[in-house]
């Protein structure tokens, strides 16, 4: 799975992304989620208030607007 936050596109920004959704079959779900790969930084800078567009291909399959950023569980999910 693949995401972007905009003004980025899925051609300019996208990276594999890593999700814990607490919800699956919810319409609306609290989630944890990290870069796989990338730090959290340039185009795929991620701050409180941010939206992530999460994608499959080029296709969007999902929307998560960021309500904090914590530098320590990002790193406990990449490991």
């Amino acid at each position: 799975m693949t995401g972007f936050v905009p003004p980025h596109t899925v051609d300019s920004g996208s990276a594999s992304v890593v999700l814990d959704v607490e919800d699956r079959a919810a319409w609306r779900s609290g989630a944890s989620g990290c870069w796989l790969v990338v730090d959290n930084d340039g185009t795929q800078l991620v701050q409180a208030g941010a939206v992530i567009v999460i994608t499959e291909g080029r296709r969007t399959v999902a929307y998560f607007h960021v309500e904090s950023v914590d530098a320590i569980a990002d790193a406990a999910l990449r490991s």
